[in-house]
């Protein structure tokens, strides 16, 4: 069996992914990136996963410290934040664990750039996305009772970076409907 990790940000994609997934966690290293900047209901939620998959590796960055060195992301400059605080950081342990498939809750209709799509193999790492062909809605009737707090209140995505300046980058005009939803 090829080695897979599974990447979970807390959002309500990567949970029905786990979820969907959960015959297959012994078989699996689920990563999460913890920024030092996520809301408490998503931190909890993490935790809370992290203590029920075997194989749970969370990667700490300091993006408050990057955005106090490098500024505040904006429109133009918010994939340097991102890139440093959680795509290299979630590359290279994907690398040093000789990991050689990722899965990610992506889906087809999701409105953010896909960098890679379900199938491609990059550097020697194969890419899959078991909810390509799922709705948000589907997600959402899939995780029923499971479906964070924030999202009910009408959240689209889950702020990586509470405090995040680049509202227009990552659709975090929505960042305040996670405070207080454990």
């Amino acid at each position: 069996m090829i080695r897979t990790a599974l990447q979970f940000s807390g959002g309500k994609d990567s949970l029905a992914l786990l979820l969907h997934m959960r015959s297959l966690w012994h078989h699996l290293t689920v990563i999460h990136v913890d920024t030092g900047d996520l809301p408490d209901s998503a931190r909890a939620l993490v935790a809370n996963v992290a203590a029920s998959v075997p194989d749970f590796r969370t990667i700490r960055t300091d993006s408050k410290q990057f955005r106090k060195e490098h500024g505040n992301p904006t429109g133009d400059n918010w994939a340097l934040c991102c890139n440093a605080n959680i795509w290299m950081p979630m590359n290279d342990a994907i690398r040093e664990l000789g990991i050689r498939q990722v899965m990610r809750g992506s889906k087809a209709c999701d409105p953010h750039i896909h960098a890679v799509f379900p199938g491609d193999v990059v550097d020697g790492l194969l890419f899959t996305f078991p909810l390509w062909h799922w709705s948000d809605s589907d997600v959402e009737e899939y995780l029923g009772s499971n479906l964070p707090l924030a999202y009910r209140r009408g959240a689209v995505g889950m702020p990586d970076c509470a405090t995040c300046s680049a509202e227009e980058a990552c659709g975090m005009k929505t960042q305040h409907l996670w405070r207080g939803a454990a």
